[in-house]
């Protein structure tokens, strides 16, 4: 997926129907408030989340992304620090949603799965073996508990179109209309 950088504003082209805006809580790292995160279960207490497009995966804490996962396919891979599951699993995989300013953005399951790519510092195939089973990684890892809460990176941003205004010290969020390459 390719990208577009406007700077002194935005273009409505790039996005779908209206910017959701968030006040940033902390402006050196883009950090905003998520009200609440869900996917097989959901954490209603709000939490604070980096908007990175220097990280390639969703990043949160351990314990949190356990408790939305639990019961699914999903496994914690303990020495890729991430998640993956059974690739016929995927399809039934909860989607994981976001609520931002009163607003519900969701990443299907199959947009967690990573192409080959590199996960954290592993350099990974897109698929592996396990017990004749294809496995397959997903763009969400388990992290420290240090703030921020969440780090949305390159899994979330290529799904939303993102206006950041530094000097109003807020976010604008909205589905990206996926435009044909020029």
């Amino acid at each position: 997926m390719g990208g577009v950088l406007i700077i002194g504003g935005y273009e409505s082209k790039y996005y779908i129907g209206q910017l959701t805006w968030v006040p940033l809580i902390f402006c050196r790292w883009w950090t905003i408030q998520v009200d609440a995160v869900g996917a097989e279960a959901t954490l209603e207490e709000p939490v604070s989340a980096m908007l990175d497009s220097g990280t390639t995966t969703i990043t949160g804490g351990s314990d949190s992304v356990r408790r939305l996962y639990d019961g699914s396919a999903a496994q914690y891979n303990e020495s890729l620090q991430c998640w993956t599951s059974p690739l016929d699993s995927v399809p039934g995989l909860p989607p994981l949603t976001f609520r931002i300013g009163g607003n519900d953005f969701g990443i299907a399951a199959e947009d967690l799965v990573v192409p080959g790519s590199v996960v954290l510092s592993y350099t990974a195939a897109a698929t592996f073996e396990v017990d004749n089973a294809t496995w397959v990684y997903l763009g969400l890892c388990g992290g420290g508990s240090s703030p921020p809460d969440w780090i949305l990176g390159d899994v979330f941003l290529q799904r939303y179109f993102t206006a950041y205004s530094f000097t109003s010290a807020r976010v604008g969020l909205a589905p990206s209309n996926p435009l044909p390459h020029q």
